[in-house]
């Protein structure tokens, strides 16, 4: 929504979407099941402060593409900065695990 006056057309949008964003959400919609298109999103906007979009997002991403360490980084950095410090950190150790190559290992131990 804009108004204008005098000094010219304002938005009243606290933050409008950025041609990023909207590139990726258009992106988003006609191809829902990618799974980097979440990841993109997700990644930018927790880079902007918009914490509970990017968690849906990466979360989104991770459903569509289990083993991405870097969904899981950007999720820890989520929790981490909202006081979820246990999830923080099992999302930390996962996306060790998995950069390590030691994710078959982390299952194993979850089993037990």
């Amino acid at each position: 929504m804009a108004i204008s006056d005098r000094t010219g057309t304002h938005s009243l949008d606290p933050q409008p979407m950025s041609k990023f964003e909207r590139m990726i959400r258009e992106r988003i919609e006609y191809t829902p099941e990618d799974p980097r298109a979440w990841y993109y999103l997700g990644s930018f906007l927790r880079s902007h402060g918009k914490l509970d979009e990017a968690e849906e997002a990466l979360v989104m991403s991770l459903e569509l593409e289990a083993l991405n360490p870097d969904a899981l980084v950007h999720l820890a950095l989520i929790y981490n900065r909202t006081g979820r410090i246990e999830d923080a950190g099992s999302m930390w150790r996962w996306a060790h695990a998995l950069k390590c190559g030691r994710w078959s290992q982390l299952i194993g131990n979850h089993e037990r």
